[in-house]
């Protein structure tokens, strides 16, 4: 789940990681909620959809940011994302809820801690 918006590195950590998983050959459920959902018409993100990422994108997230629904991925709510997260062996959420008086928190980095994480999927 990817939360913060697209110009956070957090989008490129979530990138990396589904593509490293992608290429294992894992499943890998992807979806924007709140501020990641204007990246769902991004080109990294449907070229990893082309891969066979399953892209969710949250509607009421949309409509809050008044962002049209894309043909581009499921649009859903909440208990699809809830359905995702009791679906899977492993879940990850990356976050940022800053603000324009708040310093943004260190972004997830592609170390040696999440290249033992893919190993591990």
């Amino acid at each position: 789940m990817l939360s913060s918006e697209p110009a956070h590195d957090n989008l490129d950590a979530a990138l990396g990681l589904s593509d490293a998983a992608l290429t294992r050959g894992v499943d890998v459920y992807l979806y924007l909620i709140d501020d990641a959902v204007t990246a769902v018409e991004d080109a990294r993100v449907q070229a990893l959809a082309a891969r066979g990422l399953k892209l969710f994108v949250c509607a009421y997230g949309c409509q809050k940011r008044r962002q049209p629904l894309s043909d581009l991925a499921t649009n859903c709510g909440l208990v699809v994302l809830t359905d995702i997260i009791n679906g899977t062996d492993r879940f990850l959420s990356l976050n940022w809820s800053g603000g324009p008086d708040m310093a943004p928190t260190p972004p997830l980095t592609l170390g040696s801690s999440t290249a033992r994480f893919v190993r591990a999927l």
